[in-house]
């Protein structure tokens, strides 16, 4: 398992997304859709010796942010989440 890792780990993903054919003639006149999306996500984990097993203590730190040409696939996003975890061997 993972148990004996722990620090910090940053992750940075880039995405675009474009559609072949229009999306929907009811939106900017049938227009192609657009995606750009970019995600930031950190997180620390430690081992959780409080824990029977090989137990983790983590906290993950994400923001996302979408935009498009189409507003209706345009947002933003974060959010924050502590836990623990451990592998079933």
């Amino acid at each position: 398992g993972q148990s004996g890792v722990h620090g910090w780990v940053l992750e940075h993903r880039w995405q675009r997304q474009t559609d072949s054919s229009g999306y929907s003639p009811l939106l900017t006149n049938n227009a192609q859709r657009r995606i750009y999306r970019q995600a930031l996500q950190a997180e620390w984990a430690a081992p959780a010796p409080f824990v029977a097993g090989a137990a983790q203590a983590f906290v993950q730190l994400e923001w996302v942010r979408q935009s498009s040409n189409l507003v209706l696939f345009a947002f933003g996003q974060h959010r924050v989440q502590v836990g623990l975890r451990w592998s079933v061997e």
